[in-house]
């Protein structure tokens, strides 16, 4: 069935689906209707532009769609702006895949996940707001947002798949994750190296989480740059670190902890063959510590300790893996 520049299906309950974008237009308006029938859904590569060249820059969808299908807009990468209806409540994976020129995009208020690799290799897309609706990002959903400077996390959100926000590191210099947050997937905001065919924790980008949450745990695990953003003022049984900033160039660890009470002296030590060395104290009122060059490409596990009443508090050292995650006073520094 054909309408003007489009190819459409007649669903089961009356309404329409795009099925194919035939037309040569630069700017493009879907139809809110075909001959009577409202127009509810994008089909699966409906606008796929692997083959057909299409110099299409700017596409309006009607408030009737509430489906964008799979690959429905894949490989348009002339495509600068589109504008989505708030009544959508689906979009496919891969439904903008490759969309090269695509800069920003507003989600509707009614999303309620960001499917896989939705938005993967949009290399100029700088910003989004991720609607408080909006509980899953699957895995790869924005992997290589090269351009992106800024994303808004919301409450509501529970889970980032994996490779979610891989590469994206090169302009995004941080992302605040929420305390909802009960799944990171594996390398969620690393960097792929190519000619070693690996991942790297990104070099630029600070995890601002919260204390104890598992975006927490799991930055601590990872050896990810982090901060803890409601930790200000706090004290603690024992130092616990707040804060990670990793020097490429220098190979050093800046660490910042908790302040513990009656604490006289902070020390650092790392675990070696099996044994606890000391690299390095600070006084009482200094909490923070910068590791001297570190051997590259190597993990070292650390703990930060209190000395209180002339003792040094050695208790609870060993790492306890709880859930995936890392729990207990040491922690990995992997240097990337």
């Amino acid at each position: 069935l054909t309408f003007g520049d489009f190819e459409y299906t007649l669903l089961e309950d009356g309404t329409v689906e795009i099925a194919r974008y035939i037309g040569s237009d630069t700017e493009v308006e879907i139809p809110a209707e075909i001959n009577g029938a409202p127009v509810t859904s994008i089909g699966f590569a409906a606008f796929e532009d692997y083959y057909d060249d299409f110099e299409i820059t700017s596409i309006v969808i009607p408030d009737s769609v509430t489906k964008i299908d799979d690959s429905a807009f894949e490989y348009c990468s002339k495509l600068e702006s589109i504008t989505l209806p708030e009544n959508l409540k689906y979009i496919g994976v891969g439904a903008f895949y490759k969309c090269l020129s695509l800069k920003s995009i507003t989600l509707p208020k009614d999303l309620k996940s960001i499917e896989g690799g939705t938005f993967e290799n949009c290399s100029s897309l700088e910003s989004i707001d991720i609607p408080d609706s909006v509980e899953i990002i699957g895995d790869w959903a924005f992997k290589n947002c090269s351009a992106l400077k800024k994303i808004v996390i919301p409450d509501s959100l529970e889970e980032i798949g994996w490779g979610a926000f891989c590469n994206c590191g090169k302009n995004l210099r941080s992302i605040t994750i929420p305390k909802s947050v009960t799944y990171i997937g594996y390398d969620a905001f690393s960097d792929y190296d190519e000619p070693t065919n690996t991942y790297k924790n990104s070099i630029n980008l600070m995890i601002n989480c919260y204390m104890d949450s598992y975006a927490y745990h799991d930055a601590l695990e990872s050896g990810s740059n982090f901060n803890v953003i409601d930790a200000d003022g706090s004290k603690t049984k024992y130092p616990e670190l707040i804060k990670e900033e990793y020097s490429s160039k220098y190979r050093q660890f800046r660490l910042t902890w908790t302040e513990v009470e009656g604490a006289e002296q902070y020390g650092i030590a790392i675990k070696n063959a099996g044994k606890w060395k000391v690299v390095g104290m600070t006084d009482a009122d200094v909490t923070t510590y910068t590791s001297p060059k570190l051997t590259a490409k190597k993990e070292y596990i650390v703990a930060i300790c209190a000395k209180i009443n002339g003792k040094w508090d050695t208790s609870n050292l060993n790492t306890i893996f709880y859930d995936g995650k890392l729990y207990g006073r040491t922690f990995p520094l992997v240097v990337r």
